[in-house]
């Protein structure tokens, strides 16, 4: 069975989002430091809502997690 085409753009789309919010939150840990970034500081980055940055990750710690990956 051939996956679902809006299943597929969706989980590209998640994909890409979640880059996003990784790379803002690098670039706002080397601005502000570990102790200095807030959840408010990597949506501002990325250009999304606080709501957003909370579909995809629970908490700063796990998206910086991600990164390291």
């Amino acid at each position: 069975m051939r996956p679902d085409h809006r299943s597929a753009v969706a989980g590209q789309r998640r994909e890409k989002m979640r880059a996003r919010l990784v790379e803002a939150a690098l670039l706002v840990v080397a601005a502000k430091g570990l102790d200095g970034a807030m959840i408010d500081d990597v949506a501002a980055a990325a250009g999304v809502s606080r709501g957003s940055f909370y579909n995809h990750f629970f908490t700063l710690q796990e998206l910086l997690l991600a990164a390291n990956r």
